[in-house]
């Protein structure tokens, strides 16, 4: 028998899809490594305007990394 090479078949991917994906695997990510924002961190006018948009969205559970406390 000759060998096949398996090639997979092309999908079209939903945009807000992919941004999910990646979103919940910062998520798991951070979690993994028992990430912490620094005290001093400053988040820029652009990620504001998207965590605001986020937490309109999202259910009773709060998603967003907070700066550790002391």
């Amino acid at each position: 028998m000759a060998y096949e090479e398996a090639t997979m078949e092309r999908r079209v991917v939903d945009e807000s899809a992919v941004k999910r994906s990646a979103e919940r695997s910062t998520r798991v990510s951070a979690k993994l490594e028992d990430s912490v924002v620094p005290r001093d961190f400053v988040r820029s006018p652009k990620v504001e305007k998207f965590v605001a948009a986020r937490t309109r969205r999202s259910s009773t559970t709060s998603t967003a990394i907070r700066p550790s406390s002391p």
